[in-house]
């Protein structure tokens, strides 16, 4: 009957009681190992970086774009239009900034799978010296660059360059104002053509 007794206070003792007064059971001198938790979803790489840099100056338009709504932004001609669908281009970013007068926009064509951007880089280039901008060089490796003026001694200038980087066509643009002076373009073109270049090159990306 004492043990009965003795057993029945024991089952009478709340649990918490319980653990307060002989703690969990484990040997405290055990070391706790942490577990380990597999990640659920394992992380994937992210996008690629956009192959665009910043222009100085206030931002005017950062946004991608289909081919067919370029027409809207008023930045191109016709014939420039027809020829990114005709070489298989499938999409465009574009990036336009203007800073003292100084327009600078900077383009992204990315091509279709089955097409070829060097042909969009041609096409587009071609049209250009159709027009009479002559060609600059020295210019940085794979980057055809050409200016124009109204007159040999206009004020104001215009500057369009193009190179293929992976599956893209990549386009330098740098216009002035009217009254704006030529020297200030061709300052503001050549910062952000080395900047553009530097960062993101002709070529393969690695």
């Amino acid at each position: 009957m004492v043990v009965t007794a003795a057993l029945l206070a024991v089952l009478a003792i709340p649990p918490t009681a319980a653990w307060l007064a002989w703690g969990s059971g484990a040997n405290p001198d055990r070391e706790v190992q942490p577990t380990a938790l597999a990640d659920p979803e394992p992380r994937r790489p992210g996008p690629p970086p956009l192959p665009l840099v910043t222009p100085p100056g206030d931002l005017l338009i950062d946004r991608a774009s289909r081919i067919s709504a370029l027409v809207s932004y008023q930045l191109f001609s016709q014939e420039e239009l027809d020829e990114l669908v005709a070489t298989g281009v499938a999409a465009a970013h574009l990036r336009m900034t203007r800073e003292n007068g100084v327009n600078l926009l900077l383009s992204r064509f990315t091509s279709r799978d089955d097409a070829e951007p060097e042909k969009t880089k041609e096409a587009l280039d071609g049209i250009y010296a159709a027009g009479g901008h002559q060609r600059v060089d020295p210019a940085p490796a794979g980057v055809t660059v050409r200016r124009f003026s109204e007159a040999p001694d206009a004020p104001t200038v215009s500057y369009h360059a193009h190179y293929v980087r992976g599956r893209d066509v990549l386009r330098i643009d740098a216009s002035g104002e009217a009254g704006v002076l030529g020297e200030k373009i061709d300052q503001a073109f050549g910062s952000l053509l080395g900047e553009q270049t530097e960062a993101f090159p002709a070529g393969e990306p690695r």
